[in-house]
């Protein structure tokens, strides 16, 4: 079921990825190049709403309003002296006399004023806003795309997607270290089938060198009966000496039997080990696969580590660029300082020309043009200083990106370094747990073969004693006694040989390991000393711009300190003059930006010095490292040693070996005076024997028995892997298929709003249809029910006339029977009798035409009747559907309000902006009608989905795969 259900969401995913592959990623792309072009645009302050303060009307008695009125216009003292009215010369008060105006209208122009200043101001904040949301509207499309969140207000959704991620990251990571585990431990399993196999061959050997060494004594032993046979005839003694034979002989034969049993054993452990070798090197080749993809992981890792070093370089080489270019900012902005300083008329210029003013006219003209040309002068120069503020502003905001960027692409290449760091120490974790098995495995075995080399101590003594038996009866016996003393002898020497070779190959080993291990360790110290050297450059680098930032600090308090002089000085002068003003406010706010400057400028020196307590203590740390490492190297030096005092140790025993070999030549004519005592030690041997075959039954038993519980325990941890691959399979789908039905479950709601209000809609089309058509149907019933009424009143008037005539008719036939008896009818009588004939026919006309126009009108009520009840009845089925669709809506949200709990922590945030789901909702649903419409071979896996999207029932299921048919 999972399988189809896997294969179905699949299908689904490529068709809807085949019908989405066109356009979206140049739209992808042209969104992210907007945004990386407008990450400058965000970092932009505008003014704050609380520092624009709506100007007020300012009165005539102030002293500020009468020096803009000395600034803008002549003094009023003076206006009856001057022949010519003052003018304001620049400005939007320009070509108009203010002292001719009323201070109220006077006031309202300043006010104008301030708010023509202002306008430029708001109308650039405005736009940076708009841009500002614009760019926002394009992140959170990159975020509905790329992410489950539907907009910037879910920000919990994202924070839930974010930990998903990282708990996927932590489930690899954990999978990586369950199959280095599972490497390291099938390694183990490898060299430990690889030392049984050897073991195995070992005693295969053995007991084919056995094997032979019994076929001679057996054919020595023939010889011997052959010999024997032939002096029969010696007496009693001989037949004893034959009957010891042929059981030595008996016994011999039955060793032959327990030895090839032993034989045909080992043969088949053997096989059997063949085949666990096979297979266990094959899963050494896979786990040797896994680890060769973990070491490019690792490659890949330190290749990352490489480029964020890459791009640290060149962050830090934009942050020159960016200070090289503030530098410069800063060098125009004093000689623009310098220029407006130069420009500032003095406060002692100023009073004079207070005093002036008063003698003369022509000179307060002159003054006033004087003062306008300096305006005009300091508005430039104050808009091209604010121009490079702007610029200057820019530039730091690029160079605290660029800081933020370094910082970042800095915790990255430490949290690299720690992952390395890690993997390198598990790594020699594994590496010593292997060592530390490898020894007890190396002991185990040892152990094992002490045990197993008694049985062949006890033959060995047995045939001694039969050599013994041998040699009291006979000299001749003894002879062959030495011989065999001589071939031990010789093989002694070729043990001794062997194990001296395999001595020294064991040292060479060791040799060539700690020499490998040196130069590891050698390689890994100059790593970390050029690691060292690196960050010990680093801190020299940060501690020159540390040094640097704070000389211009230093460099930026005098110049505030001068500032903040010259704004002191200024406002001690008691000058009216409108530039000194306009300086005062350039310097005040040059003085807050140096200050704000000095301000992160100290964040920058806060921040450095936080990074070079980070760089001492990184410092500190490889330290410790490389001091770790030099103990090690003299750790491994000292093994060294140990290895070479070993080997000089083997030597010596190698020349003891010698010189005990002499000594065993020596001791040769000794052995008959010791048989007696290893008859004895024979004796105990012997129980020792059964003791010791007891103990290895039961050791072989036990070693079974593991060995049956290990092949359990790793068909189970198979099992159980395979069982947690199929449940995170599993898992996956699931979330997979929950955030498709979710998906679903939304578009299905939007859907029913969409239904729901374009019924509403209907509805009420139809009932003002209805309305219309109750009031129309109205109106002709009752235009008809006149009709009606008229021709009623008609026909009874005309009924009337009938019965009249009808009277009037029977009243002259009464008059006129006695005439129509006598045949004399006068003319004036058929007259008459024929106008009354014709009135009656007319009126019959006319009654039955009348009866005629009631019928059509009652043909027609009902025809409007039945028109109505269509109507209502349309009406009441609109209700039905619309009540439909509300209690699905209902059930939808029902839905949607208990999910299921692996969408639980994702659904119970309240949904902050459903039109922009709606939205996505909506294209969800066409490309899925898009795809069952065009893929006929997948109508049938896409036909669930279409169903539970519509709550479509099997009827309409069937009606709608005809429909298609």
């Amino acid at each position: 079921m999972f399988n189809k259900l896997k294969s179905f969401s699949e299908d689904v995913a490529k068709s809807l990825n085949e019908i989405q592959q066109g356009d979206t990623p140049r739209k992808s792309l042209d969104q992210l190049k907007q945004l990386k072009n407008g990450s400058n645009l965000l970092n932009t302050k505008t003014p704050d709403s609380n520092d624009l303060q709506q100007p007020q009307d300012e009165t005539e008695s102030s002293n500020t309003s009468e020096s803009q009125l000395n600034k803008e216009s002549s003094p009023s003292e003076d206006r009856p002296k001057s022949a010519t009215p003052s003018v304001a010369s620049s400005g939007p008060l320009k070509d108009i006399d203010m002292g001719q105006l009323p201070p109220l209208v006077q006031a309202k122009l300043r006010k104008f004023v301030k708010y023509e200043e202002k306008y430029p101001v708001l109308l650039d904040a405005y736009k940076t806003e708009k841009r500002k949301g614009e760019l926002v509207i394009i992140f959170e499309k990159i975020l509905k795309e790329n992410t489950p969140v539907s907009s910037i207000a879910d920000a919990g959704e994202l924070l839930e997607y974010l930990k998903s991620l990282t708990e996927k990251t932590s489930m690899t990571e954990q999978e990586l270290r369950k199959k280095i585990n599972e490497a390291t431990s099938m390694s183990k399993k490898l060299n430990d089938a690889e030392k049984t196999l050897k073991y195995s061959e070992e005693s295969l050997e053995k007991a084919h060198k056995e094997n032979g060494s019994l076929a001679r004594e057996i054919q020595a032993l023939k010889k011997q009966i052959g010999d024997l046979s032939v002096q029969k005839e010696g007496g009693d003694e001989q037949s004893d000496a034959n009957g010891d034979i042929q059981k030595s002989i008996d016994a011999l034969k039955e060793q032959l039997g327990s030895t090839q049993a032993e034989l045909e054993d080992a043969t088949v452990e053997r096989e059997k080990l063949k085949e666990q070798l096979q297979s266990e090197e094959k899963k050494k080749e896979e786990l040797q696969k896994e680890i060769a993809k973990l070491n490019s992981d690792k490659e890949a890792i330190e290749d990352g580590v490489l480029k964020l070093k890459l791009q640290l370089t060149a962050i830090q080489r934009q942050l020159e660029e960016t200070r090289e270019e503030r530098d410069e900012a800063k060098k125009k902005i004093v000689a623009q300082e310098s220029t407006e300083r130069e420009t500032t008329p003095r406060p002692d210029q100023t009073v004079s020309k207070s005093k002036n003013k008063k003698n003369k006219n022509k000179k307060k003209a002159a003054n006033l043009q004087q003062n306008t040309r300096t305006d005009e002068d300091t508005h430039k120069i104050g808009d091209e200083s604010v121009e490079w503020k702007g610029k200057y502003d820019e530039l730091s905001q690029k160079h605290d990106a660029l800081a933020n960027e370094k910082e970042e692409l800095s915790k990255k290449i430490s949290q690299y370094l720690e992952t390395i760091k890690n993997k390198d120490e598990e790594i020699d974790d594994l590496r010593d747990l292997l060592r530390d098995i490898g020894n007890d495995l190396v002991a185990a075995k040892d152990e094992l073969k002490k045990l197993e080399l008694n049985p062949e101590t006890e033959i060995k003594l047995k045939k001694l004693a039969d050599l013994e038996k041998l040699a009291q009866d006979r000299k001749e016996q003894l002879d062959k006694i030495k011989e065999e003393s001589s071939e031990q002898l010789e093989k002694l020497r070729i043990e001794i040989d062997k194990t001296k070779a395999s001595s020294t190959k064991e040292l060479e080993k060791h040799k060539q390991e700690s020499l490998e291990k040196h130069k590891k360790v050698t390689e890994e110290s100059e790593k970390l000393v050029r690691t060292v050297k690196d960050l010990r450059s680093q801190l020299s680098e940060t501690k020159k711009q540390l040094e640097e930032s704070t000389k211009e600090i230093q460099n930026l308090q005098s110049e505030k300190d001068k500032l903040n002089e010259r704004i002191n000085e200024l406002s001690k002068s008691n000058s009216v003059d409108a530039s000194l003003k306009l300086e005062i406010a350039s310097l005040e706010s040059s003085v807050s930006h140096k200050d704000e400057l000095i301000k992160e400028l100290k964040g920058e020196i806060v921040t450095r010095a936080k990074e070079q307590d980070d760089l001492k203590a990184t410092i500190a740390q490889l330290e410790n490292t490389n001091s770790n490492l030099q103990n090690s190297n003299q750790n491994l030096l000292q093994e060294k040693s140990r290895l070479v005092t070993d080997k000089e140790n083997t030597a010596e025993r190698i020349n003891s070996l010698n010189k005990e070999l002499s000594k065993l030549q020596t001791n040769r004519h000794e052995i008959a005076s010791e048989l007696e005592a290893l008859k004895s030690k024979y004796d105990a041997l012997v129980k020792s024997r059964s003791n010791s075959s007891d103990e290895i039954q039961s050791y072989k038993q036990q070693y079974e028995e593991l060995s049956m519980k290990l092949k359990e325990a790793h068909t189970k941890i198979e099992s159980l892997e395979d069982e947690l691959t199929e449940a995170r399979q599993m898992l996956l789908e699931r979330a997979r298929e929950f955030s498709t039905i979710r998906k679903l479950l939304l578009d299905a709601e939007e859907r029913n709003n969409i239904e729901s209000a374009r019924l509403k809609s209907e509805i009420r089309s139809i009932s003002e249809q209805k309305l219309e058509l109750e009031s129309s149907l109205q109106a002709t019933i009752k235009l008809r029910q006149r009709e009606i009424e008229e021709l009623k009143q008609n026909s009874a008037d005309a009924s009337k006339k009938i019965k009249q005539l009808t009277e009037e008719m029977e009243a002259l036939r009464k008059k006129y029977e006695p005439l129509l008896k006598e045949n004399v009818i006068s003319p004036e009588a058929n007259k008459k009798i024929k106008d009354l004939e014709s009135t009656t026919e007319e009126l019959r006309a006319s009654l039955q035409a009348s009866n005629t126009k009631v019928k059509e009108y009652e043909n027609m009520n009902r025809i409007l009747k039945k028109l109505n009840e269509e109507a209502s009845m349309k009406f009441d089925r609109l209700l039905k559907n619309f009540k439909h669709v509300t209690q699905q809506y209902r059930q939808m949200q029902s839905v949607k309000s208990t999910p299921p709990e692996s969408a639980r922590s994702s659904s119970e945030q309240p949904p902050a902006s459903p039109s922009s789901d709606k939205d996505t909702n909506t294209a969800y649903l066409k490309n899925v009608l898009i795809g069952f419409f065009e893929h006929k071979e997948q109508r049938e896996q896409l036909m669930p989905v279409v169903k539970t999207l519509f709550h479509l029932d099997d009827s309409e299921e069937s009606k709608l795969m005809n429909a298609l048919k």
